[in-house]
């Protein structure tokens, strides 16, 4: 973020996509997914491979600063580890709440936070159209014979209603505080998310592969080359 210009971070915030820059619970899900993934693609077993992620996850909020959306997102990731390591099971809506009653024990005052307002809003309005909604679109999605466009349709509209939902629930926020929306965020987050979480991934295993094999590693490059035409697109 620090690389921005200000002309650029205030084109990120006038298109309402300032999140795919800022860490926040996108990149922390990123980050423990794919060590969740390579973990099982070493054949680990799910026990041990949810250990390793949570630690990963801890460090991941250490070094990021334990800003509010990052530890609402940490802690709702443990507790979807941690259900794996205990063999129980869990619940997104009780996940959430236990990270907002965690956060607001050690300091009541973030309550106030308009990050960790809009993370929860856009988390909580995420849940229940997965929970409320989306069953109901994937049974007419399932109708669909072709296999290709079933999952194009598919894709696309898991995208749409992550979009539509979060929006939904932080508008009012949004609007008490920046006096305004921008409802052109609808479209932006639809190329925005997808392409950033890409280039973070493509970003992260460029890394990985730097600091074992060193500069000259030609996969590493390869990867950087990679993000940054993702990240100019």
């Amino acid at each position: 973020k620090s690389g921005l210009s200000a002309d650029v971070y205030s084109d990120f915030q006038a298109l309402g996509i300032s999140h795919v820059i800022c860490v926040s619970g996108l990149h922390l899900s990123l980050w423990s997914l794919l060590v969740f993934w390579l973990l099982k693609k070493m054949r680990i077993g799910d026990r041990i491979s949810s250990i390793i992620c949570a630690v990963a996850v801890v460090l991941f909020m250490l070094v990021a600063g334990m800003s509010y959306s990052v530890v609402r997102s940490g802690i709702m990731m443990l507790v979807y580890l941690f259900s794996n390591i205990l063999i129980r099971q869990r619940d997104s809506l009780n996940s959430l709440g236990f990270a907002v009653t965690v956060i607001a024990l050690f300091n009541p005052f973030a309550m106030g936070s308009v990050s960790l307002q809009l993370s929860v809003l856009a988390t909580l309005g995420i849940i229940l159209c997965s929970q409320i909604i989306m069953p109901h679109i994937k049974l007419k999605i399932n109708k669909i014979e072709n296999k290709f466009i079933k999952k194009s349709v598919d894709s696309i509209a898991l995208s749409l209603m992550t979009t539509v939902s979060a929006t939904a629930l932080t508008l009012p926020v949004s609007l008490g505080i920046y006096g305004g929306f921008n409802f052109a965020s609808l479209g932006a987050n639809l190329v925005a998310v997808p392409v950033s979480s890409a280039a973070i991934v493509v970003n992260a295993l460029g890394a990985a592969v730097h600091a074992v094999f060193g500069s000259l590693d030609i996969i590493s490059k390869a990867g950087g080359l990679l993000c940054t035409l993702l990240i100019k697109f």
